[in-house]
């Protein structure tokens, strides 16, 4: 518990200021305890020697030396991490115990008033390791008092008194009893300070990968990432829930082999999917463990406050596991800020502790993710405004800087080239030619202004459509019509801004490169994919016939930049091409948020 404010990892970082990780810390305080223990019981014997008498000598040395090792160890710390690797740290632990053995052995054994340094190698276990690794140093210990009362001279049959001393069976008896419990304590304790900080870097790690990444996507990412990797799971499905629309939303991620970031996929559930996923279970965290046969578990639930609830026998959806067997998964109920609920599946965790304990630890992980998810979704819609205040900024520029300069010069070309149409016919021509050229780039400048303007949008796509469509015929003299049957689907804002580029794309091909008199673009969203297509009645493309996206890549033809953008969203583009009566291109994106 903390005092005042102060922390086990403050009280470490007051007392270990040169050091950054949590481990380092550790092992500079017991450092520093070891020389205050050692040091203290050298003053305090050369002023008062223990008994026997005749081994005092030997103790005063053994004490200087231990002494100078406990100062070299801490030098060692501060000037290198080599110390704090295991290898090195199991030997200093060893050095500890054996140095102890040999002050206790020269003491009348098991009541030697150097007790402590026994005792001391047991608190650093459980400082260092977990349950596992004190449980073993307090074995060894208990073993070295054994050995002790077999050389220190008693009143037990079974001693050989290679040591002067006075000892009955209680005193090593009760010392032993006061380790024993002593270390099972401290293994407990050395346990849950493990699990906590694996929760801590846990949760700093989802909080700092929310931090990171750029929108709602990404953040969802990097948090399925790092669950996969807190609980051993090969696979983490999330499935969310939009308040708003009453869409369901699917990630699916699958650990990496080399151990790296996640492998995430994305997509939308339709009515009937839904129930793979979000079927109904009590309690707000479970575990389901396969049971005799393949279909039943063993449901294992908690309630919101981590108590337990009756344990039953359940059968889950069989497309959870998509065909592969698997014995066990590990669910959560997650909230993403008021526009998202849902529930996170862990497949097969590697749950080392008991289940409810597993249970507790995803309950509390679970209460972070989704603040961090919501701070994600909502530096991804801030910096989405950014970037549209800063496109709309330039696009001003543009449009006030570079835009009038070039009216200003298309101007005076066309008055240079009247006077000159009456003495220079030919210098006429060159300056037809040039004027001609600067209303293209005058053009061009402002489509730009019009992309760079166009910003992410949650709400349904028609207005944005319309408005290009109409700007495009006003523009350039092209009649253009858009027929949209969205209804009341919109575009995602992972899809908003590409989906105008790619419409922009292709009417500013229209333009330069049908020579059309008549565009039909039509949008359409439907099974949670919105289409659409670009019809004109123009030149068309050199082919013939229809063809996809792999063929156009494959003979390096069709529109390079809106093919890049659909395989960006995971879409796909198909181009219907009839040479001297026009083109149709026909895209298909997926509608994920």
């Amino acid at each position: 518990m903390a005092i005042s404010g102060i922390g086990p990892s403050q009280f470490a970082r007051f007392w270990a200021p040169w050091v950054s990780d949590e481990d380092s810390r550790s092992e500079c305080v017991i450092a520093i305890a070891r020389v205050i223990l050692s040091s203290s019981a050298l003053l305090i014997v050369w002023f008062e020697p223990t008994d026997p008498a005749e081994h005092a000598s030997r103790v005063h040395a053994l004490l200087a030396i231990y002494t100078v090792f406990a100062v070299f160890a801490l030098l060692l710390l501060m000037c290198t991490r080599i110390a704090t690797s295991r290898w090195a740290r199991m030997v200093v632990l060893t050095c500890d115990l054996l140095f102890a053995i040999l002050l206790t052995s020269l003491t009348r054994g098991p009541a030697s008033p150097f007790f402590a340094f026994l005792m001391f190698g047991v608190l650093s276990a459980a400082c260092r390791w977990g349950a596992q690794e004190t449980l073993v140093t307090t074995a060894a210990v208990v073993g070295a008092l054994g050995v002790e009362a077999v050389l220190v001279g008693t009143t037990t049959p079974w001693s050989i008194r290679v040591l002067e001393g006075d000892l009955g069976l209680s005193r090593p008896l009760v010392r032993s009893v006061y380790v024993g419990i002593a270390g099972l304590l401290l293994a407990a304790l050395a346990e849950k300070e493990k699990q906590r900080r694996q929760e801590i870097a846990t949760i700093t790690s989802i909080v700092d990968q929310a931090g990171m990444a750029a929108g709602p996507d990404g953040t969802l990412e990097a948090v399925l990432g790092v669950m996969l990797r807190a609980f051993g799971s090969d696979r983490a499905v999330l499935a969310l829930k939009q308040t708003l629309t009453g869409r369901v939303f699917l990630w699916n991620a699958v650990a990496a082999p080399d151990a790296g970031d996640a492998i995430v996929t994305s997509s939308e559930l339709s009515d009937e999917q839904q129930g793979c996923y979000l079927f109904p279970l009590p309690g707000r965290v479970w575990h389901a463990a396969r049971a005799r046969t393949r279909t039943w578990f063993d449901l294992l639930s908690l309630d919101a406050d981590g108590k337990g609830l009756p344990t039953a026998v359940v059968t889950l959806p069989p497309a959870l596991f998509a065909g592969h067997r698997r014995d066990s998964v590990l669910g959560v109920s997650i909230a993403f800020g008021d526009e998202w609920s849902g529930r996170l599946l862990l497949v097969d965790p590697g749950i080392d502790s008991s289940r409810q304990a597993a249970l507790r630890l995803a309950l509390r992980l679970a209460r972070q993710i989704g603040p961090a998810a919501h701070q994600g979704y909502v530096l991804g819609i801030l910096r989405a405004r950014a970037a549209g205040m800063e496109r709309a900024r330039l696009a001003r520029e543009l449009h006030d800087g570079v835009v009038q300069s070039l009216i200003v010069a298309e101007i005076q070309v066309e008055v240079v080239r009247r006077r000159a149409a009456r003495d220079s016919p030919l210098c006429a021509d060159a300056l037809t030619h040039i004027q001609s050229l600067l209303r293209d780039e005058i053009r061009n400048v402002r489509e730009l202004t019009h992309r760079l303007k166009t910003t992410e949008s949650h709400a349904a796509p028609l207005p944005g459509l319309t408005d290009l469509v109409a700007r495009f015929e006003r523009d350039t003299g092209i009649q253009a019509r858009l027929v949209s049957d969205t209804g009341a689907a919109a575009i995602p804002a992972r899809a908003s801004d590409e989906v105008s580029h790619i419409l922009q794309e292709g009417l500013v091909n229209v333009r330069k490169h049908s020579g059309a008199r008549h565009v039909l673009v039509r949008a359409a969203a439907a099974h949670g994919r919105l289409m659409l297509s670009i019809e004109d009645d123009g030149r068309g493309f050199p082919f013939s016939g229809r063809r996809s996206q792999a063929e156009l890549t494959a003979g390096h033809e069709g529109p390079a930049v809106i093919m890049e953008r659909v395989q960006a969203l995971g879409g796909e583009l198909s181009v219907e091409s009839t040479p001297g009566h026009g083109a149709r291109l026909d895209v298909a994106v997926p509608l994920l948020s």
